[in-house]
């Protein structure tokens, strides 16, 4: 008998090696807020239907989920921005869960 070829887990392989960035939390939160900012200015820029289709794609399927209330999210936005722009030590998930409760929060109250 022939002797059998040891299999190292098959699948596709890069012929790279892949790259890996360790980038610091504060740097995450920094874009993740610059991130924000510019959801807040692409929802404003849709309000007055300069924002293009994607705009317009944006604002109809927030409208669609949040009704009249999708007039706030700019500014829900922008806080989460400040929040995470100048949060020091907590994690960026609890920004985003503040930013989801209050958008429920705004949506159950006004529906």
């Amino acid at each position: 008998m022939g002797k059998r070829k040891k299999q190292n887990g098959g699948g596709f392989h890069l012929p790279f090696p892949s790259i890996h960035l360790e980038v610091p939390e504060r740097v995450r939160r920094m874009i993740l807020s610059i991130a924000m900012f510019a959801f807040a200015l692409i929802f404003v820029f849709a309000f007055f239907e300069k924002a293009g289709a994607a705009g317009d794609f944006l604002l109809n399927g927030t409208r669609f989920l949040f009704g009249k209330t999708v007039f706030v999210l700019p500014l829900f936005f922008m806080l989460a921005g400040l929040v995470l722009w100048t949060m020091q030590k907590y994690s960026a998930l609890l920004a985003f869960l503040g930013l989801f409760l209050l958008s429920l929060l705004v949506c159950l109250h006004s529906g």
